[in-house]
């Protein structure tokens, strides 16, 4: 589960945040404060401590999410950067044809 939750962030499918966003829904589920009447997710007391705030805080400044196993072994979960040409620039729309940007080019070599 840890390496397609790793693929997901390097192909930008989700966010460090949207990914501990999920982690803290869950936890909330399976191991709630207060759980309800009807026993939902009591009796994990998996967590001490659970801190929302600096987790969101956290995965939105660095990008990266920490789990930890239930062995006690942590895994950081870090998007890696994807080689790219510099040539890979992002698209833009203008209303300009191929024979006008030539056209362009060959004045300013003219010059």
């Amino acid at each position: 589960m840890i390496k397609q939750l790793h693929e997901k962030l390097i192909k930008k499918q989700i966010s460090a945040k949207e990914l501990a966003e999920d982690y803290l829904n869950r936890i909330k589920r399976m191991d709630p404060v207060n759980p309800d009447k009807s026993g939902h997710g009591a009796g994990l007391n998996a967590f001490i401590t659970v801190t929302d705030k600096l987790v969101l805080e956290q995965a939105e400044n660095t990008g990266k999410v920490l789990i930890q196993r239930k062995d006690g072994r942590t895994f950081a979960l870090v998007p890696e950067k994807l080689a790219s040409s510099p040539l890979d620039v992002p698209s833009i729309k203008a209303k300009i044809t191929t024979q006008e940007i030539v056209d362009i080019i060959r004045e300013g070599r003219e010059r």
